[in-house]
């Protein structure tokens, strides 16, 4: 709504129609997925993102961290990636493809289950999601809704479906998100706090909540 009005504001557009913001839905059915048998989880601690893997979704700020991290001799966790591959990456995954050390520490997963989505949830220390743009940030709401905290770029939307209450980075800093990974894997003290947080103020929105709040406001402006 404010990214409207400032576009209305600067090409002094007057004609503003009646606005109201109405958060998506974000509830996911844990239990579903959390009946299923559990797998054994990666032997080596891991932080996950869970997003289709396009330009604006900005997995290049991670791939140069977790490389300069490698050739910092920096020890981190490693790094899930999760999604179908899109538009915009093969300059990316060109260089992925041709950097086996970064290989060993980063992992590109698609086309996985429900089920052992769930388990990456439950198995991680923490997400991230330093995309340049998103419509809404569903992503970094799923991993609250799993209780992890997740580390976010400085997308309006992104802040706005983690009611405030995660980390931001600057999109464009590796070595901000380099820092900020150590710290948040360093022991659980920072992250526990975080989590903490989610468990006693994160409340899901269910997607009925959501189509009752839209059929309200749109059968009000008619």
């Amino acid at each position: 709504k404010n990214q409207y009005l400032h576009l209305a504001a600067a090409n002094r557009i007057g004609d503003i129609p009646e606005l109201e913001v109405i958060h998506l839905g974000d509830a996911i059915n844990v239990q579903v997925m959390s009946d299923v048998p559990r797998r054994q989880p990666p032997l080596k601690p891991f932080v996950l993102y869970v997003s289709s893997i396009e330009a604006r979704k900005n997995h290049r700020v991670l791939f140069n961290a977790w490389s300069e991290a490698i050739e910092r001799g920096i020890e981190l966790p490693d790094l899930i990636c999760v999604g179908m591959r899109g538009w915009g990456v093969s300059d990316l995954l060109a260089d992925y493809d041709a950097n086996k050390s970064l290989q060993r520490h980063v992992h590109l997963l698609s086309d996985i289950s429900d089920s052992a989505l769930y388990e990456l949830y439950e198995t991680a220390l923490f997400c991230v999601f330093p995309s340049f743009a998103e419509g809404w940030g569903l992503g970094a709401a799923e991993a609250m809704a799993h209780r992890k905290m997740c580390l976010i770029s400085t997308a309006a939307a992104l802040q706005e479906a983690t009611r405030g209450m995660m980390p931001v980075l600057d999109a464009n800093d590796p070595a901000g998100w380099l820092n900020a990974i150590q710290e948040y894997a360093r022991g659980d003290g920072p992250r526990a706090e975080l989590e903490a947080l989610i468990r006693s103020r994160f409340v899901p929105k269910s997607w009925g909540a959501f189509a009752q709040e839209f059929f309200t406001f749109a059968g009000a402006a008619v």
